[in-house]
């Protein structure tokens, strides 16, 4: 049922917005779809994160949501802007579609991928919503999307560290976190 909730607001983004189309406005309709994809056919869960791995993730989810809400409107972003906030989508949507069956929003143990983004690094999603994130709070500066901006940083640290904490349970994951050292930044963390 979440998988056609999102097909439909994919759908209504072009229907429902008036308007130019622009570059973020397509990007937002491509997340909406992969995720609809990704969440259809995920794979069962083979443990779900504690109570406290659940609470640690929705701070950056939350914020993630404010910084589209205190977003510019779309036509108004300039063009650079318009650019990373669609190179940040694509790391999304291409991370998303290599996660495939193993999916999650929150912290679940379902399997580990090491294809696609994630042979560079081990959590390409969080990077590409960071980045739309900034596109975002830059559409529209201000000391509030300043502090929104500065206050997901460790909240998207802190989601990760409890991610691998779970994670970390199997050997495989562990495997790959030894072979793909980088978490969110090639060559610095």
């Amino acid at each position: 049922m979440l998988a056609l909730s999102l097909v439909s607001w994919a759908v209504l983004g072009w229907a429902a917005t008036e308007g130019p189309v622009t570059l973020p406005r397509i990007a937002v309709s491509a997340l909406h779809l992969s995720v609809a994809l990704a969440i259809a056919r995920r794979a069962p869960v083979l443990r779900v994160g504690s109570p406290r791995a659940l609470m640690a993730a929705l701070p950056a989810l939350l914020l993630a949501g404010l910084a589209f809400r205190l977003a510019a409107p779309l036509a108004e972003w300039p063009i650079l802007i318009q650019v990373l906030f669609l190179v940040g989508a694509c790391i999304a949507v291409t991370s998303f579609l290599a996660l495939g069956e193993n999916f999650a929003v929150l912290p679940a143990l379902r399997g580990v991928v090491s294809r696609g983004p994630y042979a560079y690094m081990r959590h390409p999603a969080y990077a590409g919503e960071l980045m739309m994130m900034l596109a975002c709070l830059s559409s529209k500066p201000s000391p509030v999307a300043l502090a929104v901006l500065l206050t997901a940083v460790p909240f998207v640290r802190l989601r990760i560290i409890t991610e691998e904490r779970l994670l970390g349970e199997v050997e495989t994951y562990r495997n790959y976190a030894q072979q793909v050292p980088y978490r969110l930044v090639p060559g610095m963390w």
